[in-house]
């Protein structure tokens, strides 16, 4: 009698591998990403007309020859000078002369007066006499006062603190009264000029405040209007010229003057929102459970906030502080 081992070793081995677990499967699914979501709103917020202005500098200086001389000294075109600085040195024998005479003459006269007034006084010469030496005196001062005035025009002084932007002569060239050498601006003081529309600028006077704004990227700051035309009936704006303080300023750029003109009704979201890429501004909008980029265009900040003129919609919910890790696409869980 035989007996039949391999058919059940077989049926053996076939219910061991019927007991066995099926291997688990690896997923892929991503860890969502905690956010704070927050809704696009439509608030009032102030109504603003920017004005363009061209920004001038409130002291401007031509500085020209009062005397004939060779300029030795001249600075260059960009330089920036302090207040009382010498600007232009000129060498001028004929002033120089001039005042050389007059102090010799000066000092023959002080002693012709000394003289006469010791011999009025032993009675030898008569007090007119005295009177006529005096008399050649005064002209001696006088002439003395012409000629250091005439030789002072060899040095000019820096009226005040500022740049040379333009240079009309050279070292070494001959300079004539009257003859234009350089043109000296301030660095710090300047004036906004620009039309304000008549109808929003009946609140504004000389002495009033307005607001100035010479970078998108800045904050604006005050300015002071120092002088206002009257309405102007052709373009029904007024010429105003305003002035104000700061070192982010250059002659001729281009400023903007904030004028009030009520409220309007804007969509608000908090700065933070709004991130960077490149030139691009974007925000990540909600959508389930996905993180949507959006491209949008921004406008004013308001307190924490800033105005979306397009990319948005009202009543959207975007991620309000958008994390480095999140991208276009990504899975989200909304916290409260």
């Amino acid at each position: 009698m035989r007996i039949q081992i391999l058919p059940l070793l077989l049926a053996g081995l076939t219910m061991v591998a019927c007991h066995k677990q099926p291997p688990a499967i690896a997923t892929n699914e991503p860890v969502p990403i905690e956010v704070r979501g927050v809704v696009a709103k439509v608030e009032a917020i102030p109504a603003i007309i920017e004005v363009p202005a061209a920004v001038r500098p409130a002291r401007r200086a031509a500085i020209s020859a009062q005397t004939t001389g060779t300029i030795l000294k001249m600075p260059i075109l960009g330089q920036t000078v302090s207040a009382e600085e010498l600007l232009v040195e000129l060498s001028s024998p004929d002033a120089e002369a001039r005042l050389q005479l007059a102090r010799a003459q000066l000092a023959e006269a002080e002693r012709a007066v000394a003289r006469e007034r010791d011999l009025v006084d032993r009675r030898v010469s008569p007090a007119e006499s005295l009177r006529a030496a005096t008399d050649a005196l005064n002209i001696a001062r006088a002439a003395t006062t012409a000629a250091e005035a005439l030789f002072a025009h060899t040095r000019i002084l820096a009226p005040f603190a500022g740049i040379v932007t333009a240079q009309h002569k050279l070292t070494g060239d001959l300079a004539t009264p009257g003859t234009s050498l350089l043109v000296l601006e301030s660095t710090r003081d300047f004036r906004a000029e620009g039309a304000l529309p008549a109808a929003n600028s009946e609140a504004f006077a000389a002495g009033s405040e307005i607001l100035v704004q010479t970078d998108p990227k800045l904050n604006p700051f005050p300015g002071r209007i120092e002088e206002i035309a009257t309405a102007d009936p052709l373009t029904f704006s007024r010429f105003a010229k305003v002035s104000f303080s700061t070192t982010a300023a250059f002659s001729g750029q281009f400023a903007r003057l904030l004028v009030s003109a009520g409220q309007s009704k804007a969509i608000l979201v908090p700065r933070s929102a709004v991130t960077l890429f490149g030139q691009m501004e974007r925000v990540f909008v909600v959508s389930g459970q996905r993180a949507s980029l959006r491209l949008v265009r921004t406008g004013r900040e308001v307190g924490d906030s800033v105005e979306i003129l397009s990319g948005l919609a009202p009543g959207e919910t975007i991620v309000a502080t958008p994390s480095e890790s999140l991208r276009d696409g990504s899975t989200i869980e909304i916290r409260p």
